[in-house]
């Protein structure tokens, strides 16, 4: 499901959607605030979150399949 397409976006509207999602964020964390540009210990914990919660959401649409009609 994406803004692009809604309930029945397929999956190269996904795509897009989802690299422009990407791009984004990367742009976003390209450069951290603070000295130097290195990334602090509560830029790393944002990181391994936003990994372990993607991860989570991959794995819980597999299994349980949310966003598919019955």
């Amino acid at each position: 499901m994406s803004p692009l397409g809604g309930r029945t976006s397929g999956r190269w509207a996904n795509l897009v959607w989802g690299t422009a999602n990407l791009a984004g964020g990367l742009a976003l964390v390209s450069r951290p605030p603070g000295r130097g540009g290195r990334w602090g210990p509560r830029y790393r914990a944002f990181g391994h979150g936003v990994a372990a919660f993607s991860l989570w959401a991959a794995v819980a649409e597999n299994f349980f399949a949310m966003n598919v009609d019955p």
